[in-house]
């Protein structure tokens, strides 16, 4: 009788807290995952989070911190996608359309990324974090002027980060010369436009694919192709291959 006793109060306390731990509630796991994160133990947290939103898909601390902490473990793909959930379960968090904004970033996509910065601006237009990110987006899409306006906007309202400041100064230095090379990459364009404008008819596939086939054939030997002897050899020549090769591949560096 006293067997059958132990083992029913056995069962019982088995049952109440197996009960207990299927039962935590998801805001209680993602404290727990917080305080693991902060300690460094990223993919305990990790596993937290997760079973906080195993409980509840669209918890909202739950989300947020699944985003970061993949963020934080350098996992950027993993971050861009639970960034981005984040962001669209949860459109008035901040926090997740700023991390949002940064994985874009981080994957390339400078539009995406500045639409994120720009929203998390309209509600909060002095933060130095969203300024300094958009100016990293402009730098990134080559519009330097604009990056060094909203780098010059974050130094004002945080004079002594040092970051900012270097950041700030190298695009400057870098302005002018990359600026110089855009225009030259403009002439170019001009001229290749111009080039192809006075073409008597245009080209078919065929003709293009045999024009591509030829550049190749010639691009190992590129470096002599700029030497002023073998093109006065070149124009000397009847070499289909050659010349079009010379109109069709160089002419825009000319």
């Amino acid at each position: 009788m006293r067997a059958s006793f132990v083992f029913v109060a056995g069962l019982i306390s088995l049952l109440l807290f197996s009960s207990t731990a299927s039962g935590v509630d998801p805001d209680e796991l993602v404290r727990q995952g917080v305080a693991l994160h902060k300690d460094g133990k990223l993919k305990e947290a990790l596993a937290l989070y997760e079973k906080a939103l195993d409980k509840d898909m669209t918890h909202r601390e739950g989300m947020f911190h699944l985003a970061l902490v993949y963020y934080d473990l350098k996992d950027y793909t993993k971050a861009r996608q639970a960034a981005h959930d984040a962001a669209i379960f949860h459109p008035d968090d901040m926090r997740a359309i700023l991390l949002a904004g940064r994985t874009e970033l981080i994957a390339g996509d400078v539009a995406d990324s500045r639409k994120y910065f720009m929203r998390y601006l309209e509600r909060n237009p002095s933060s130095v974090l969203a300024l300094t990110s958009l100016g990293q987006a402009e730098y990134v899409s080559g519009n330097f002027r604009m990056g060094i306006e909203y780098l010059q906007q974050a130094l004002s309202l945080d004079p002594r980060n040092s970051r900012i400041a270097k950041a700030l100064a190298e695009m400057q230095a870098l302005t002018p010369a990359w600026e110089a090379e855009q225009e030259r990459q403009k002439q170019r364009l001009n001229q290749w436009y111009r080039y192809l404008a006075s073409l008597p008819a245009p080209l078919s596939a065929e003709e293009l694919e045999r024009r591509r086939q030829a550049a190749e054939f010639w691009a190992p030997i590129e470096p002599y192709l700029r030497n002023i002897e073998f093109w006065s050899m070149v124009g000397a020549t009847r070499d289909r291959t050659v010349q079009e090769h010379y109109h069709f591949n160089l002419f825009p560096r000319r």
